[in-house]
């Protein structure tokens, strides 16, 4: 199965695709730069920026985890080796919890750990889901008193190995509720408890910049003005269901088309099993309870009540754990149709264990394999060499701002850049950052709720381009107006400007065009334009 995911890496090399979203347009937040990782993991004298030019040094300093060596071999070849890396411990992990939770583990508990392991997993996620059954184990041990060093040093592992806020910060409620459990059945928690100090301050550790500007800078950020739409009664229920039904996109769990109706089968044939309900109970109960909590988030009474509070953060994302339950219980309903005396029960729980891993496997090859653009498009590495050699000897220093296309391809290039993708970052530069763009802001009504809202999207963005820069698909005659506010660019020395759309004002806004590479060869057309001094 990691053959089978590696092969169309290791074959097509750069050719091969790597999902964009996330996974590309935003690798300056992995501290990416030059094609490897850059970034400076603890504070020091000097700390380049990269991007977001002129703020405080702790939004440039980078997540210290256990990705970043992956990374200073280059991204490409860090990015695939990620990738085995957190499915191998998908495998072991979703083994070690079957068997702990099952007893036994067969086909059918083999089959389902496969087909865990072959899901689409976010990579930026590294551990957090795929890894996730492993901390399970660990937890499991340390509430019964057992494999205590080898628990804590797995606890360590994920800590340094998952992000803390897409899914540690859901995990420190649950490890407190079973720590007061335990305590309430007359059972010693301090294991557990231990456990859970230890992924506390290890995760303060792998996420220093955040926890330090939280606890100790207090530095204003974008997140506290982030506002979410409310929705009505109806359509939270609505969202609970459709949380049950879709695979969400950065936890896909592709569950729909077979394990939801296999399982609900096997769940109302098992409905006076008590024995076995007890497990597919809980397990159900796993599901229906994230996917409520996930839509609950939006109902408006909650949505005045968090904006109220000013946390700033989105607890909807607690669908996170969904996939792991999915796979649980999929390995439970199948486990015991297998145990069923006809052979024919067996044959059948093989092969819809079978159809699920070739469906996850096919939707995680196919994509690398046919998917556009390739990752040799997105970084345009020989195009971006030509358009620093016309910028000069100064070009790695310079800033550049990029118009119409991901300014993580500048930076991956080894350019620094005025816009940036950046999730978190000192509010008061999205206001400076807003009189760039402002006059571009005024002629989309899209672009500027997006911005005044989440705002993650520091782009130098031009009201006819919009805001999607995936496909690059721009009409042949398509030509701009360009409305940023040169002098306010300038004076936060922004010397260039590189556009994927021909700017038709260029002489009357003072942009010099320097050199253009078409898109005949590459995957986008680009155009570099000097901004000149006398303005």
């Amino acid at each position: 199965m990691l053959l089978a995911i590696a092969a169309p890496y290791l074959i097509l090399g750069h050719d091969a695709h790597i999902l964009v979203h996330d996974n590309l347009n935003q690798i300056n937040m992995l501290g990416i730069h030059g094609g490897r990782f850059a970034a400076p993991l603890l504070p020091g004298s000097h700390q380049p920026h990269f991007t977001l030019q002129g703020t405080p040094d702790i939004f440039h300093l980078a997540h210290f985890k256990l990705d970043k060596p992956l990374f200073a071999l280059g991204y490409f070849p860090g990015f695939v080796l990620n990738e085995l890396l957190y499915r191998l411990l998908a495998l072991l992990g979703m083994a070690a919890l079957l068997r702990c939770l099952n007893g036994t583990f067969g086909y059918p508990q083999l089959l389902a750990t496969l087909a865990f392991a072959a899901l689409p997993f976010w990579p930026q996620g590294n551990g957090s889901i795929a890894a996730f059954p492993l901390l399970a184990v660990a937890c499991i041990h340390l509430s019964r008193h057992h494999h205590l060093l080898p628990s804590l040093v797995l606890i360590a592992f994920y800590a340094l190995y998952s992000n803390f806020f897409f899914i540690g910060i859901y995990l420190v409620p649950l490890w407190l509720a079973a720590i007061l459990w335990l305590l309430f059945r007359g059972r010693k928690p301090w294991p557990l408890l231990a456990g859970c100090i230890l992924f506390l301050a290890l995760s303060a550790i792998s996420h220093f910049p955040v926890f330090y500007n939280q606890l100790v800078a207090h530095i204003p950020t974008n997140r506290a003005v982030q506002e979410f739409a409310g929705v009505s009664t109806w359509q939270s229920a609505k969202a609970v269901v459709m949380n049950i039904l879709a695979s969400q996109p950065l936890a896909p769990s592709l569950h729909r088309w077979i394990i939801l109706p296999f399982c609900v089968v096997i769940t109302i044939l098992l409905w006076r099993n008590k024995a076995r309900m007890r497990s597919v109970g809980l397990l159900w109960l796993g599901i229906i309870s994230c996917a409520t909590l996930s839509a609950l988030f939006f109902w408006m009474p909650i949505q005045r009540l968090w904006q109220a509070l000013g946390l700033g953060f989105n607890f909807s994302r607690i669908y996170v754990f969904m996939p792991m339950f999915w796979y649980l219980l999929l390995a439970f309903c199948a486990g015991w149709l297998s145990s069923r005396p006809r052979k024919v029960w067996k044959t059948l729980a093989i092969t819809i264990l079978s159809a699920q891993l070739l469906l996850n496997l096919g939707i995680t090859v196919h994509r690398t394999i046919a998917d556009r653009p390739t990752f040799r498009q997105f970084v345009a590495i020989r195009q971006f060499d030509a358009i620093k050699t016309a910028m000069g000897t100064d070009a790695h220093q310079d800033v550049v701002g990029c118009i119409g296309f991901y300014p993580a391809v500048a930076q991956y290039n080894g350019l620094r850049t005025i816009d940036s993708f950046s999730a978190y970052y000192p509010a008061s530069y999205k206001a400076t950052f807003r009189s760039f763009i402002a006059a571009e802001l005024e002629g989309n009504q899209e672009l500027r709720t997006y911005f005044e809202n989440r705002g993650s999207a520091l782009y130098l963005f031009d009201d006819e381009i919009g805001f999607d820069y995936t496909t690059q698909n721009y009409p042949a005659d398509l030509s701009i107006t360009c409305d940023l506010n040169i002098p306010a660019l300038q004076q936060h020395r922004v010397k260039w400007l590189i556009a994927s759309v021909p700017i038709k004002n260029a002489a009357q806004r003072k942009l010099q065009p320097v050199i253009t590479q078409p898109g005949n060869g590459y995957y986008r057309s680009l155009t570099l334009y000097r901004i000149k001094e006398e303005l």
